[in-house]
């Protein structure tokens, strides 16, 4: 397969495949056997949570925002 990509063959290969779904199923499992634990982070909080996550634009002109947001009180993850 790895030719359809322009590499060279490689013989014996291994692969590994994970889907989504069965992860969340997993968490979702996970957290139910805990009193009030969460699958995704702020999923039980009543604070608002974000995520900024910036395309072709330099990280560091977005700090300033993210640092508002922090401080007024909002959940902010930045990736």
């Amino acid at each position: 397969m790895l030719h359809l990509f322009g590499l060279p063959d490689l013989d014996p290969c291994c692969g590994f495949g994970l889907g989504f779904d069965r992860v969340l199923l997993a968490l979702e499992a996970q957290a139910g056997q805990k009193v009030g634990a969460e699958v995704v982070p702020g999923e039980i909080s009543d604070k608002p949570l974000l995520a900024v996550i910036p395309f072709n634009i330099d990280v560091q002109a977005v700090l300033p925002i993210v640092g508002e947001l922090r401080r007024s009180g909002i959940t902010l993850s930045l990736s």
